[in-house]
Protein backbone atom coordinates (compact mmCIF):
# COMPACT_ATOMS: atom_id res chain seq x y z
CA UNK A 1 0.00 0.00 0.00
CA UNK A 2 1.20 3.68 -0.99
CA UNK A 3 0.76 6.86 0.62
CA UNK A 4 -1.40 7.91 -2.66
CA UNK A 5 -3.43 4.97 -1.95
CA UNK A 6 -3.97 5.22 2.13
CA UNK A 7 -5.04 9.06 1.23
CA UNK A 8 -7.45 7.92 -1.37
CA UNK A 9 -8.81 5.32 -0.08
CA UNK A 10 -9.66 6.00 3.75
CA UNK A 11 -7.46 9.14 4.22
CA UNK A 12 -4.75 9.67 6.42
CA UNK A 13 -6.23 10.79 9.71
CA UNK A 14 -8.30 7.54 9.58
CA UNK A 15 -5.28 5.35 9.11
CA UNK A 16 -3.58 6.57 11.93
CA UNK A 17 -6.39 6.63 14.16
CA UNK A 18 -7.09 2.67 13.06
CA UNK A 19 -3.06 1.97 13.74
CA UNK A 20 -2.94 3.89 16.68
CA UNK A 21 -5.93 1.49 18.08
CA UNK A 22 -4.27 -1.93 16.96
CA UNK A 23 -1.22 -0.49 19.08
CA UNK A 24 -3.18 0.53 22.19
CA UNK A 25 -5.06 -3.00 21.92
CA UNK A 26 -1.82 -4.87 21.23
CA UNK A 27 -3.24 -6.08 17.62
CA UNK A 28 -0.96 -4.48 15.62
CA UNK A 29 1.37 -7.41 13.34
CA UNK A 30 3.55 -6.17 10.85
CA UNK A 31 3.12 -8.05 7.67
CA UNK A 32 5.78 -10.28 6.55
CA UNK A 33 8.69 -8.91 4.34
CA UNK A 34 8.27 -8.81 0.64
CA UNK A 35 10.04 -11.53 -0.78
CA UNK A 36 11.19 -10.52 -4.73
CA UNK A 37 13.67 -12.07 -6.93
CA UNK A 38 17.45 -11.33 -6.36
CA UNK A 39 18.35 -9.63 -9.91
CA UNK A 40 21.70 -10.45 -9.78
CA UNK A 41 21.26 -14.17 -8.50
CA UNK A 42 17.97 -14.77 -9.59
CA UNK A 43 16.93 -16.19 -6.56
CA UNK A 44 13.28 -16.01 -5.54
CA UNK A 45 14.06 -16.45 -1.51
CA UNK A 46 15.37 -12.84 -1.53
CA UNK A 47 13.89 -11.54 1.90
CA UNK A 48 14.26 -7.41 0.74
CA UNK A 49 12.85 -6.08 4.62
CA UNK A 50 11.04 -3.50 2.63
CA UNK A 51 9.19 -1.95 5.62
CA UNK A 52 5.30 -0.92 4.91
CA UNK A 53 4.65 2.70 5.49
CA UNK A 54 2.93 1.82 8.80
CA UNK A 55 5.96 -0.26 10.13
CA UNK A 56 8.14 3.22 9.01
CA UNK A 57 4.98 5.17 11.01
CA UNK A 58 5.69 3.22 14.67
CA UNK A 59 9.17 2.86 13.94
CA UNK A 60 9.35 6.89 14.10
CA UNK A 61 6.57 7.08 16.89
CA UNK A 62 8.19 4.57 19.21
CA UNK A 63 12.31 6.37 18.23
CA UNK A 64 10.24 9.71 19.23
CA UNK A 65 9.31 8.70 22.26
CA UNK A 66 12.34 6.87 23.65
CA UNK A 67 14.36 10.15 22.49
CA UNK A 68 12.60 12.28 25.02
CA UNK A 69 13.73 10.23 28.23
CA UNK A 70 17.07 11.02 29.30
CA UNK A 71 19.73 8.62 28.55
CA UNK A 72 20.57 7.68 32.33
CA UNK A 73 16.63 6.96 33.07
CA UNK A 74 16.76 4.96 30.49
CA UNK A 75 19.68 3.02 31.88
CA UNK A 76 18.47 2.75 35.29
CA UNK A 77 14.77 1.00 34.00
Amino acid sequence: MTLDTIVQECGAERFLEELGNKLITGTYRPPACRTERDSETGCEDSSLGIPVIADRVVDIDIQGYFDNIPHEKLIRA
